[in-house]
């Protein structure tokens, strides 16, 4: 029973946490679009709607209705529950809160659920525990990431190098924990070839044409959690194979204009988190 509890508090804090990712994009958003020298008759118009949420103090700060400026009561900032209750509407104004929120809180929460499952921290010593933690952390920041760039090709610095502080720590939690050997160095030396590196000379080749600066910064911070060179492989076939069919789509329904500048950032940590759940499996027919 009680097993069965935290589970449920697992979700719901990755729920909460969903809610709060996507409160921080949209203010992180409004900032730069306050800092932009010039803006396009399309930001000047997502500006005008997001501006409410510049300049606030942290005691004053409170969740609003992009579309009328209501602020929102508890009851209507539950995660999960409160965007059903509402039926994806503004009690006010009746206009759509949109899916954003709803998606992001109930994915979080199934992925923090989904890392318990998977990592069983309690089973362990003390560092099973802190990596644990700071896995929730890192994924918490992933989504943010995942949810910029998905939205505006773009990827904030302070987040990719927040997501590769939290990496950082759990590769030293691996190295303390006895598990990190003369082989284990080499195969991590060729996973930051494999995609850190490939994406920086991307990047440089190009200009930024081909790929953007940010995407080797989040390729670095994947690498280090995967720290194998096959899994950063598998995971840089998925991301690509997901890129090609994302792409085949457009082109199929049309909408090959849109896709002009294709955001690589959330094919990246799809196809990383993808070759991190299936290592265990993988490590029955590949020597990792």
């Amino acid at each position: 029973m009680l097993e069965v509890v935290f589970r449920v508090f697992i979700f719901v804090l990755g729920a909460c946490l969903g809610s709060f990712v996507v409160a921080l994009v949209w203010r992180m958003r409004a900032n730069q679009l306050k800092c932009k020298a010039k803006l396009s008759s399309a930001e000047q118009a997502e500006y005008s709607k997001l501006k409410r949420l510049v300049g606030r103090k942290a005691s004053s700060d409170r969740s609003v209705c992009l579309n009328c400026g209501k602020q929102l009561k508890w009851s209507e900032l539950v995660p999960v529950v409160s965007w059903l209750a509402l039926r994806g509407k503004c009690s006010k104004c009746k206009r759509p809160i949109g899916k954003l929120e709803f998606f992001t809180e109930l994915l979080l929460g199934l992925a923090f659920l989904g890392a318990y499952l998977f990592l069983q921290p309690f089973g362990g010593d003390c560092l099973g525990v802190v990596a644990f933690a700071v896995w929730l952390v890192f994924l918490t920041a992933l989504a943010a990431l995942f949810i910029y760039d998905l939205k505006w090709s773009l990827m904030p610095s302070r987040l990719l190098y927040f997501s590769v502080f939290c990496a950082m720590i759990l590769l030293i939690c691996n190295i303390l924990q006895g598990s990190f050997g003369v082989a284990q160095i080499s195969s991590m030396i060729g996973a930051l070839a494999i995609l850190p590196g490939l994406y920086l000379i991307l990047a440089v080749v190009s200009r930024e044409r081909w790929v953007g600066s940010g995407d080797w910064v989040l390729a670095l911070g994947l690498a280090l959690v995967l720290q194998n060179y096959l899994l950063a492989l598998i995971a840089l076939f998925i991301s690509n194979l997901l890129g090609c069919a994302v792409y085949f789509m457009s082109t199929l329904f049309g909408h090959k204009k849109k896709l002009s500048k294709m955001p690589f950032g959330p094919l990246l940590i799809i196809g990383a988190l993808a070759a991190y759940l299936l290592k265990d499996a993988l490590g029955l027919i590949l020597p990792l």
